[in-house]
């Protein structure tokens, strides 16, 4: 499958964020690495794709991975929640969007810095949610077959207490038509079922 363009436009434009990273990586192909934890019990905090093909695919991708945590019977935060929370206290400088997460997509990152951190530290003495998943981007490629796509997910979990990553990865869905909401659908379930350790549908 070829390398998602959007991803190594944005390694271009990413300023860099301060954190403990790893060895560098192929731009565009970052590894998968860390290990991911039993999830049940924990209030996740789930907050939107970050980057993406456009502002109307990332809403459709956070649509369904709201889905997908519903259909897995999760009860996670998800980023309404965690706009609530921040809007209840103005004061604290919390954002879910535009943050800025382009090193994942450069190198292995092993604890993150601020300003990430000190949002995930506070979103997370708000709504009580130890652990954050973060989209950092979704992007549409190429399928074997001609006229299809495959709809892929990249994602970072972690300790929001501690701004370890405890998990990075990537999952490609089932092929569809270009912009087909499935395609969306496809990936987000699959990024759920991987890190709620579900079975593959």
């Amino acid at each position: 499958m070829s390398k998602p363009p959007v991803i190594c436009c944005v390694i271009a434009a990413t300023a860099a964020l301060g954190c403990g990273g790893g060895t560098s990586v192929e731009p565009g192909v970052p590894p998968t690495y860390g290990f991911l934890p039993d999830l049940r019990g924990t209030s996740v905090m789930v907050f939107p794709v970050q980057l993406g093909d456009s502002p109307e695919a990332r809403a459709s991708m956070d649509r369904e991975v709201g889905f997908a945590v519903a259909e897995a019977g999760l009860d996670w935060l998800l980023p309404e929640a965690l706009e609530r929370a921040g809007r209840r206290s103005p004061g604290l400088d919390i954002r879910t969007t535009d943050l800025p997460v382009g090193v994942f997509l450069r190198q292995e990152v092993k604890r993150i810095g601020e300003p990430l951190f000190g949002y995930l530290i506070r979103l997370g003495g708000l709504t009580g949610g130890p652990v954050a998943l973060i989209p950092v981007a979704s992007t549409e490629a190429p399928a074997t077959v001609a006229g299809e796509v495959e709809g892929t997910v990249a994602a970072a979990l972690i300790d929001a207490r501690s701004g370890r990553v405890i998990w990075y990865g990537s999952v490609v869905g089932e092929p569809g038509p270009p912009g087909s909401p499935r395609v969306a659908a496809s990936a987000a379930q699959a990024l759920i079922r991987r890190l709620a350790r579900l079975p593959e549908s």
